[in-house]
């Protein structure tokens, strides 16, 4: 039973980082940059960015944070 414990976190991060890979490969990019997360509050999501949507039934996908250089 505790190897599923492990076993089973691990299937679902490696399915979650599989599934925004290019999210990670621009933040950690941008990161390097000198880029710095920034809560932008509530805003509607640009598709054509890479980024971690938030998706309420029944409205349109937002984000609540953005990277962003020399703030």
């Amino acid at each position: 039973m505790a190897v599923l414990a492990l076993i089973i976190p691990l299937i679902f991060g490696s399915t979650f980082y599989a599934g925004n890979k290019d999210f990670f490969d621009t933040a950690s990019k941008q990161i390097e940059e000198g880029y710095n997360w920034q809560y932008i509050g509530y805003k509607k999501a640009n598709k054509e960015m890479p980024s971690l949507m938030i998706q309420v039934d029944g409205h349109d996908p937002y984000v609540l944070w953005k990277l962003r250089k020399g703030q």
